[in-house]
């Protein structure tokens, strides 16, 4: 009877010796430099602060920082100043960070950029890069430049697909303009769709309330194609006051960026403030109007149109 006691005890302790976890590897360095080995898993802590190297990767902590990596290969940082990943993406400032081969999460950011995409992001919160020509977004951004488009005061910004959008902006930069208090924006920065606009300045053409609408920008001229009902009001390059309003989802406006003051209208009405009144053109097909000393001088072509 005591031999199978025996037995018994000694099962029960070799099954306590199976399950119990093991502790996690947590090493204490000073003030150094530290190439953490490929394999290393557990957390390297810098009371002082340092520089951790890990996998192509570097990090530079501050004063009590750490660098985590879990057994599924992913990383934590704690308080890093810089971090310079493999994917060529460089922050600054990062209070806390979870980085992975196939995307970087930064919860808070002073400073995110990576130079081959021309991504830069400021004072970002909660922001995901994957992998260089992935997708990236950000809760908000004071800052978002994605190539030629920048963005202040950004809510929603991501990029799919090689889409860019943003649900919010105080002012968005785009080539030779800028627009404001935008809602919905998508595009790059000489194709794109607001939502809403209070101005949309491109060269010497500037449009007050726009919305649901889309623009293409070229040096020569702005179009815009408007959504059926949407009407706005231009100030162009020689500073004539107008309003357009679309007829329907094919309605398009096209303004000349030189001073010749030359406008094309398709499917909508356009209407010439002045001094002396008010004049209208109407174009159920399409017009091409040039704007003389007060308001229209002359219909260069008028296909189907009326005027008054």
């Amino acid at each position: 009877m005591r031999f199978n006691y025996l037995i018994i005890l000694c099962i029960l302790v070799s099954v306590h010796i199976v399950v119990a976890p093991l502790p996690e590897e947590e090493i204490v360095y000073p003030n150094s430099q530290v190439d953490l080995p490929s394999d290393f898993r557990g957390t390297a802590r810098f009371p002082d602060g340092g520089r951790a190297t890990h996998q192509g990767r570097t990090y530079a902590l501050q004063a009590g920082g750490a660098v985590s990596v879990n057994e599924d290969g992913s990383t934590q940082l704690e308080g890093a100043s810089e971090v310079t990943t493999e994917t060529g993406t460089r922050a600054r400032n990062v209070p806390r960070a979870t980085i992975r081969p196939e995307q970087e999460h930064y919860e808070e950011a002073e400073r995110i950029e990576r130079p081959s995409e021309e991504l830069v992001l400021e004072e970002v919160r909660n922001a995901d890069v994957a992998a260089p020509g992935g997708d990236m977004q950000a809760e908000r951004a004071a800052r978002a430049k994605i190539g030629e488009v920048v963005a202040f005061d950004a809510e929603g910004v991501s990029k799919r697909n090689g889409i860019l959008r943003i649900a919010k902006a105080s002012r968005i930069e785009i080539r030779d303009g800028i627009l404001t208090q935008v809602v919905q924006f998508q595009g790059s920065g000489i194709q794109f769709h607001v939502g809403a606009a209070r101005d949309v300045l491109n060269g010497c053409v500037l449009l007050k309330n726009v919305w649901d609408s889309d623009f293409t920008v070229t040096d020569k001229e702005l179009k815009i194609e408007p959504g059926k009902g949407v009407a706005f009001n231009i100030a162009d390059c020689r500073f004539a006051q107008s309003t357009f309003t679309a007829f329907s989802d094919k309605s398009k406006v096209v303004i000349s960026k030189t001073r010749n003051r030359r406008y094309e209208i398709t499917e909508g009405k356009l209407e010439c403030h002045s001094a002396s009144g008010k004049e209208t053109i109407e174009a159920n097909n399409a017009a091409r109007i040039d704007y003389g000393s007060d308001c229209f001088s002359w219909a260069v072509s008028k296909l189907n149109c009326n005027s008054r």
